[in-house]
């Protein structure tokens, strides 16, 4: 039995390094999940990398109930940058490691902690990579 795949001349081993390379692309890019409750619990507001959201207070929840984040995740090596006034005004902080409750951090002017204080989200940070026919790494036998 030949390992050879019907099309192109590609080996399957060669189709199958291809294929976990373009799932690796996919699971590369960068983003920040908001969370509405302690560790990592609750709502989960999604903003990617290259991605921001100046004022809150306009996004609505599925429930027609405001967002406020108790916890923070970072994946893929991206920044969010927050701050406690719409258009990136008032308060800033940057994150870049998980916050599993933000009542633990601190806010710069000491009046409080970033529990349910952020008001505008900025991400920066690695993006996915774009994919253009073609370009995907292929072995040929």
């Amino acid at each position: 039995m030949s390992s050879r795949l019907p099309f192109r001349g590609h080996t399957a081993a060669a189709f199958f390094a291809t294929l976990v390379a373009l799932v690796n692309l996919v699971h590369a890019q960068g983003r920040a999940l908001f969370y509405t409750e302690p560790n990592f619990q609750g709502a989960s507001l999604v903003v990617e990398a290259g991605a921001s959201v100046a004022d809150l207070s306009a996004l609505r929840r599925t429930d027609g109930s405001r967002w406020a984040f108790s916890s923070v995740r970072v994946e893929g090596g991206v920044r969010a940058s927050v701050s406690s006034g719409p258009n990136f005004s008032g308060e800033r902080v940057e994150i870049a490691t998980d916050v599993a409750d933000l009542f633990s951090l601190p806010r710069n002017g000491g009046s409080g902690t970033w529990d349910q204080a952020i008001a505008a989200i900025a991400v920066s940070g690695p993006t996915r990579p774009s994919m253009t026919p073609g370009t995907a790494p292929i072995a040929r036998s």
